[in-house]
């Protein structure tokens, strides 16, 4: 919470209540916080169902069984951490009917992504549509090449068109007005001094007492449709005034994206909806019971029953080490099973390991019992009567942060190195979702946009370390996070997903290293639906260029005044805010917030597994 929100309440005014109260990643996680683990069965299985969706039609060849088959051989003899079981196989593939069942009542383009609570669609933006964007934004990178904005530390690869970064509120310094603003060039340099909000009671480094970005207002109607109802930051909204309703149509889309990313979020920390519900994985030793009482005929030798009745202390033994040993070489076999697709360069280590690993199962199975790997149930559809309602923002207003940037390679520079593991924002922005359109992209290799999700400690009986790491892969002094898999950002598609997991792209490079290239996107960050901050409602622009352009429209200055005597003049006003005092504020945001992910990413992703305080 911004500390003294309540005293402005036009900035902060109350948001129509949509549903449950979203979760989000803006505080310090403690080992029983945060989304429940998934086994390394399920995430095997995810990844299973993934490598089938990256295959084309395969929505509709799933119907096909001598298809399916083929799959589900590939997906067993893939190289996998745990191994692969028909359990696991069926469920996948149920799941699959299921997900192409979805993806052809959401018009054949909506589809889950290859991540839990992810959404993509390809196509989803119409090739019109997408070509008033194209052109649209051609005109914003149209500009002389020192006016170009290279954001800081990319080496000019990262070309910001409008991004939230620049001409952001700055606590102290932008201004605001208590009533809407109906015009928005017309209120440049008017308004009152937003104030510096008060040191918190505690040091919360989720909370920037500095800057923060801007959204916009976005008025969804209950027929779907979407006005933009005040200026973009850094989207002048004369001069690029075609651009405003292409981009409200092209939200228009991701809204439905958006309700479903939504709906997910509010059931990801509910542990009846993990696939594989590890429970207890140790079943009893099978002891046999000897009689107390000698019986009054003892059965010949061979007869039946013979065995169950026999109180001999030697043969009991015999019988039990006989069964331990059969299991001890069942475990073995599956072991081997499991790994034989495994690259394996280190033969004498490994066996090595392995050999302790069955010093470990013994003791483990003396102690606990006889372990056995979790497996899915039989695969049930989603129920209609679900506890959570879906989100729907249709109706409503939102609050929505738009960015345009293009990664720009060539021959001298091509490759990009990918990005840092982060969130957007902070919990002054309150982004809840991120929304993605690939809109263009030229002469590029392929690349995927990567998730990791924190996680809670999980459940586990005192000093069983060797079931942690066989159930989840866990060690002690593991972080608390789970790499979930990535999304491949192809041309031309949507995707849509929740603030709650970091994310980060992954590298690529020129396809053809003799020839420029480049990917285009249109970023989406929505406010939580269930809040209200600053926007450029309350904002007037902060933009000196844009004042200027007003002024030098209006006959102010009499005319026998030189333009350049005018432009000295307005250079030395105080407000609105220039360039370079607006690229200070940048980096000094920029700065907070590359400290804000480091310090988030301990507290949260990164903490550490430690079985010694179980």
């Amino acid at each position: 919470m911004v500390p003294y929100k309540c005293g402005l309440p036009h900035l902060f005014g109350a948001a129509p209540v949509l549903g449950g109260k979203l979760p989000d990643v803006f505080f310090e996680y403690d080992y029983c916080d945060g989304v429940p683990p998934k086994t390394l069965v399920e995430l095997t299985m995810l990844q299973m169902s993934a490598a089938v969706r990256i295959k084309p039609n395969w929505e509709t060849k799933i119907s096909d069984p001598k298809i399916v088959a083929k799959w589900r051989k590939e997906a067993s003899n893939a190289s996998t951490e745990v191994l692969v079981t028909s359990k696991m196989l069926d469920y996948v593939f149920e799941e699959l009917k299921e997900y192409a069942k979805f993806k052809q009542e959401h018009g054949g383009k909506i589809e889950h992504a290859a991540v839990d609570g992810t959404f993509q669609a390809d196509g989803l933006v119409s090739d019109e549509l997408r070509q008033r964007l194209i052109a649209g934004v051609a005109r914003l990178e149209d500009v002389p090449e020192h006016l170009k904005d290279w954001h800081p530390g990319s080496d000019r690869q990262v070309l910001d068109l409008v991004h939230p970064s620049l001409f952001c509120l700055v606590y102290g310094r932008t201004r605001h007005t208590t009533k809407p603003i109906v015009e928005a060039l017309g209120s440049v340099g008017g308004g009152e001094i937003l104030p510096v909000p008060p040191p918190p009671e505690y040091d919360d480094y989720n909370v920037s007492t500095q800057c923060q970005w801007l959204p916009s207002e976005f008025r969804v109607a209950k027929d779907g449709r979407v006005t933009i109802e005040s200026y973009i930051n850094n989207l002048h909204p004369v001069e690029h005034a075609e651009l405003y309703p292409v981009l409200a149509s092209v939200f228009e889309e991701f809204v439905p994206l958006f309700n479903l990313t939504l709906t997910a979020m509010l059931k990801q920390e509910d542990k009846s909806h993990l696939r594989v519900q590890p429970g207890d994985w140790y079943r009893p030793r099978e002891r046999r019971q000897r009689p107390t009482t000698a019986p009054a005929t003892a059965p010949a030798p061979g007869a039946a029953g013979g065995d169950d009745d026999d109180d001999d202390d030697a043969d009991d033994d015999d019988d039990e080490d006989a069964w331990e040993d059969e299991h001890d070489d069942d475990e073995d076999d599956d072991d081997e099973d499991a790994w034989e697709d495994v690259d394996d360069e280190d033969d004498e280590d490994d066996e090595d390991d392995e050999d302790d690993e069955d010093d470990e199962d013994d003791e483990d199975e003396s102690y606990f019992g006889i372990f056995t790997m979790p497996e899915p149930a039989k695969y049930q559809p989603p129920n209609a009567d679900d506890a959570f309602p879906p989100f729907d923002l249709r109706g409503t207003t939102l609050q929505v942060i738009v960015k345009l940037a293009n990664i720009c390679l060539t021959p001298k520079n091509p490759t990009y190195k990918g990005g840092s593991w982060h969130v957007e924002g902070m919990r002054n922005e309150k982004i809840v979702a991120s929304g993605i359109y690939y809109y263009q992209q030229e002469n590029i290799t392929e690349s995927n946009l990567d998730f990791r999700q924190s996680v809670s400690e999980p459940d586990y009986q005192q000093n069983d370390n060797n079931g942690i790491r066989k159930v989840y892969g866990l060690e002690d002094g593991d972080e608390l996070n789970q790499p979930l898999g990535g999304i491949a950002t192809k041309d031309n598609r949507c995707i849509v997903f929740p603030n709650t997991m970091q994310h980060r792209v992954r590298s690529f490079q020129l396809l053809d290293p003799t020839k420029p290239g480049s990917r285009k996107i249109l970023v989406f960050f929505l406010v939580d639906p269930h809040e209200r901050i600053p926007s450029t409602k309350h904002i007037p622009p902060q933009q000196r260029s844009w004042y200027m352009q007003e002024v030098l429209s209006t006959p102010i200055f009499p005319p026998t005044i030189p333009p350049e005597l005018v432009d000295e003049i307005l250079d030395r006003l105080d407000w609105p805010m220039g360039l370079e005092e607006a690229k200070q504020h940048r980096k000094t945001l920029m700065d907070e917030r590359k400290l804000f992910v480091s310090v988030n990413t301990d507290a949260v992703f990164e903490r550490t597994f430690s079985l010694c305080e179980h």
